[in-house]
């Protein structure tokens, strides 16, 4: 079984046990960052470890370990799992067990699992995705928007409805109805002309998808 790293120490996947009184089980209480492995490598790290680390101050999650140190325990798990090309990690950040809604204390633990892949690279997909759009549960805009935490129900309820649809995914929209994200990836436009642009936009949104 892949190794994982559980608060800096290398366990087997079946080595891991929570309690049911975790905080992240039964509160998700906790953070998240999903980062890729491109030849090997953790691609663009410091900033999802930034993001990770200015998110737990803002929940007030006391993560006992440096940014340092979670490259070092990533470049340790890509070797013990012999990732040589691509792959995906995911790092999990969570509350100690202890209390209900408020917390007995604010310690964190640290989960950090990976996966290989066959993909290596970011890659045009020449068919196109046939795609929907999602408006049942609308993202709040508040500090917590731009941060992953453990609680990701709408890209769940997103996913769910663009199987239902028969669609490849779904866009989800903010409380501004405004376009934010799909169920499982960013979303990224080149900007060359004003008027160009929104038109593009104009017909993406009023033709091309299916609600």
């Amino acid at each position: 079984m892949s190794p994982i790293i559980f608060n800096q120490q290398i366990l087997r996947k079946e080595e891991f046990q929570i309690s049911i009184a975790n905080r992240a089980f039964l509160y998700g209480d906790g953070l998240f960052e999903s980062v890729k492995i491109i030849n090997g490598k953790s691609f663009n790290l410091d900033a999802h470890l930034k993001r990770l680390f200015s998110a737990s101050l803002l929940l007030h999650l006391e993560i006992n370990v440096s940014r340092n140190d979670f490259q070092d325990d990533i470049e340790l798990l890509i070797r013990e799992n012999k990732i040589k090309k691509g792959g995906n990690l995911k790092i999990l950040v969570f509350r100690e067990e202890g209390g209900k809604y408020l917390p007995e204390n604010n310690q964190a633990s640290s989960l950090i699992m990976s996966e290989t892949s066959d993909k290596n690279s970011f890659s045009l997909n020449k068919k196109g995705l046939e795609l929907g759009l999602f408006k049942t549960q609308l993202k709040p805009m508040n500090k917590l928007s731009n941060y992953k935490t453990i609680s990701a129900l709408q890209s769940v309820m997103c996913s769910l409805d663009a199987r239902q649809k028969g669609k490849d995914d779904c866009l989800m929209f903010n409380t501004e109805n405004r376009i934010i994200e799909s169920a499982n990836s960013n979303i990224f436009f080149e900007r060359f002309d004003k008027f160009i642009i929104k038109n593009l936009i104009y017909n993406f949104v009023s033709f091309n998808f299916c609600c």
